[in-house]
């Protein structure tokens, strides 16, 4: 291999590694970086979400979260409310 090669592969590790510390870290911050894995429930009528969600806008489809199909609350997905504007 050459010099080159070896160069691209530390840069490759070093992207790779960056992207995985990011998700840990907004996985413990629990922000919009992070994955959540666990089910959430409605923080105000206690309805468990459905495992495979459907989103209802386009903030929803990148952040990820939900609205709950009993009361309509908007969440995360660390099942927190989020306040409607």
């Amino acid at each position: 291999m050459k010099p080159a090669d070896y160069l691209m592969l530390v840069v490759a590790f070093v992207a790779v590694a960056a992207v995985a510390l990011q998700l840990w870290r907004g996985t413990k911050r629990r922000d919009d970086t992070g994955i959540n894995l666990s089910r959430i429930v409605c923080p105000k009528c206690g309805e468990p979400a459905p495992l495979m969600r459907t989103p209802t806008s386009f903030r929803q489809m990148l952040r990820g979260g939900i609205t709950c199909a009993k009361c309509g609350t908007e969440m995360d997905k660390w099942g927190r409310e989020i306040a409607r504007r």
